[in-house]
């Protein structure tokens, strides 16, 4: 009878820690996102308690991020938001904080008709705060989704960092071939999709036997779309807004796609497909899409449509330097070796300062350090923090670079022909970490504490440092080929191209490995319940063998 008890008393346990696991409720909360309408987003997980509000959970999720917020209390009509993070409401231009109500029956972001003071936190399960043009789209970002990497260095201010996420010993988790030559531009993605170019298959005699590519594809590696954007030398990455993903060619011209099916949007010819067409990655400004062209123009589009708002001559030649914006104003690097400031709004001219050889890299917006960071090639090559007004700040002797520098919690980090570069603050170099002897790579990206560079040479490679220059992690990318992408994080996972026609996936290498087009797994496996199972059984040996004992 004692092994009957003991199998009765295994089941009582286990049927209390059961019902005590799936009877115990999970704390109600609701996701708050800040979009900042350059490409950088924060989110916040604020706990709701019993007749909280948008308005209540947007206060809490602001002091959860560390974000000043101004508010007006418009009485019986509610609070109203003003600024925040210092980015504050302009009506004149009709750029404001708008609220967006999450939809998880339809998956997307919808606008608030009510105030904020209105909205009950206790029905929703994420709010979000889009800071742009009064009849801006739905924010990228989304609760399943959190942090798109929407342009070639993730945001309108070239970061190229991704500063909430990490990826520890990177382990190949998925690669494919996408079977149209080389790849030498960055991918981008949001919402569960990824977008990269192919530059197009080669004829013996080095011209071009097929069209470039813009393919979309999911998490997975599945393809979903692609489309031809025309023939050339590709190195520009695409930029997604609204829900449209723009793919800039060497033909010279813009294409638009619809982001989902990729139904064409619209096009913009710039005229320069006789001067290496366009190499720059464009960015997005308060409806407005801003793109720099091989004949040396600055131009600013209607993202509605692609009509062209204005355009300035900066230079014969901007090549590669990607424009970045901040605070309405637009900076650019050029091939006479200038950085120069226009406003965003009419591209007024505001200033150029010389720095010494090409620029070929994208401007970085340190905004916290009031200082715009870029790296010059060629033999009086260097690093140059200049201030807000276009005065130099400092000038750090690098050996020259084409790559753009990215930010981190350090320095400025910067990929050279032969070394990975890391700058302070002020401007001095901190440690090299020595590559050997490439033909200069991507710019480098950095997620959390970790920095990561392609390198461009034969068998190109994956390297990634840490903060204070040490290897955390080297793969050669296979089939060995050049590369010269600069690495992006979407997703949990770290996208690089190659030459070879390739791109591949990498997530952390303590995680299961999977291969393109995997089942999904459970959300919940009942391990209490398997453990409680083995428990019992483990009682039932203990009594039965005592009970045989006794019975001895």
């Amino acid at each position: 009878m004692r092994i009957v008890a003991c199998l009765v008393m295994g089941m009582m346990v286990l049927a209390a820690i059961a019902g005590t696991v799936s009877g115990a409720e999970e704390e109600d909360t609701c996701a708050v996102l800040f979009d900042f309408g350059n490409g950088q987003v924060m989110w916040a997980d604020v706990p709701v308690t019993e007749g909280m509000n948008a308005f209540n959970v947007t206060v809490e999720a602001a002091e959860k991020a560390s974000l000043a917020l101004e508010t007006t209390d418009w009485g019986a009509m509610g609070m109203a938001i003003d600024s925040i993070g210092g980015f504050e409401n302009d009506w004149g231009t009709g750029i404001s904080w708008n609220l967006m109500i999450w939809n998880s029956s339809s998956v997307s972001w919808e606008p608030s008709s009510m105030g904020a003071s209105s909205v009950s936190a206790n029905l929703t399960e994420a709010i979000a705060w889009t800071y742009d043009h009064w009849s801006a789209p739905d924010a990228l970002a989304t609760p399943e989704h959190r942090y798109p990497w929407t342009s070639f260095r993730c945001d309108s201010f070239n970061v190229g960092l991704q500063e909430f996420g990490s990826i520890d010993h990177p382990a190949l988790n998925w690669s494919k071939d996408l079977g149209n030559g080389a790849i030498d531009t960055s991918v981008v993605g949001a919402n569960g999709l990824i977008y990269v170019i192919t530059g197009g298959q080669l004829n013996p005699d080095w011209t071009y036997a097929t069209n470039a590519s813009l393919i979309c594809m999911d998490m997975s590696g599945e393809e979903i779309w692609r489309e031809d954007i025309g023939v050339g030398f590709q190195i520009a990455s695409p930029l997604l807004y609204s829900d449209m993903v723009i793919a800039p060619s060497a033909d010279g011209k813009l294409y638009a796609f619809d982001a989902t099916n990729g139904g064409m949007k619209w096009t913009f010819d710039t005229g320069s497909a006789s001067t290496y067409g366009i190499t720059s990655s464009p960015v997005a400004y308060v409806d407005h899409i801003i793109v720099a062209a091989g004949n040396g123009k600055l131009y600013s589009l209607y993202a509605s449509n692609g009509t062209e708002d204005w355009s300035v001559a900066v230079a014969t030649t901007i090549y590669s330097s990607s424009p970045a914006v901040h605070n309405g104003i637009a900076y650019i690097g050029d091939d006479s070796g200038n950085v120069s400031a226009y406003a965003a709004a009419d591209g007024a001219y505001l200033w150029s300062t010389p720095v010494g050889g090409k620029v070929r890299a994208s401007p970085l917006i340190d905004v916290t350090n009031g200082v715009v960071v870029v790296t010059s090639s060629g033999a009086h090559g260097n690093m140059t923090g200049l201030n807000l007004t276009g005065a130099i700040a400092w000038q750090s002797d690098i050996g020259g670079s084409a790559a753009s520098a990215a930010m981190t919690s350090e320095g400025y980090v910067v990929a050279t022909a032969t070394d990975i570069i890391m700058v302070n603050f002020a401007g001095e170099k901190l440690w090299n970490y020595s590559l050997g002897e490439t033909f200069g790579g991507g710019a480098p990206t950095v997620v959390g504490d970790t920095i990561f560079i392609v390198t461009n040479e034969a068998s190109g490679r994956l390297v990634a440092v840490n903060m204070t220059g040490s290897l955390v992690n080297e793969t050669v990318l296979a089939p060995a080929n050049y590369a010269m992408c600069a690495p992006t994080f979407i997703d949990g996972f770290l996208f690089v191209t190659s030459d070879n026609g390739h791109i591949y996936a990498f997530s952390t290498g303590s995680e299961e490995i999977i291969g393109p087009g995997p089942e999904a797994a459970p959300e919940e496996f009942p391990w209490l319940l398997v453990g409680g199972i083995v428990a019992v059984i483990l009682i039932a040996a203990v009594g039965l063998v005592f009970w045989r004992s006794k019975k001895a």
